[in-house]
């Protein structure tokens, strides 16, 4: 009989709308710990990226857009057996985008 190793996972949740992740780690947060698995949470700081656009195609560099894009991330550090994850929900919202990979 083989056992199975407890495998680390780092599950990232990102999304421009602050209320919307907070909201779903919430959730992720209560699955976790009804099920007693183990993990740790960690806000990373928001990421800005700043654009910069010409209004005319022609003349005129003094008239610009500015745009600024902000995303804000959650990442869960999961302690626990790949098999107990299947039981955790993922039920996000569309702009809320939810990535898991391996860590060893």
């Amino acid at each position: 009989m083989l056992k199975r190793k407890n495998c680390s996972l780092k599950i990232k949740l990102s999304s421009q709308s602050k209320e919307n992740l907070l909201k779903q780690s919430f959730l992720l947060k209560n699955q976790l710990s009804k099920l007693f698995i183990p993990f740790t949470s960690i806000n990373m700081p928001k990421s800005k990226v700043k654009l910069t656009l010409l209004r005319s195609p022609h003349v005129y560099k003094k008239s610009k857009e500015h745009f600024a894009l902000q995303c804000n991330s959650v990442v869960f550090y999961v302690s626990c057996e790949f098999n107990m994850l299947k039981f955790v929900e993922f039920n996000s919202s569309p702009d809320v985008l939810v990535s898991i990979t391996k860590v060893r």
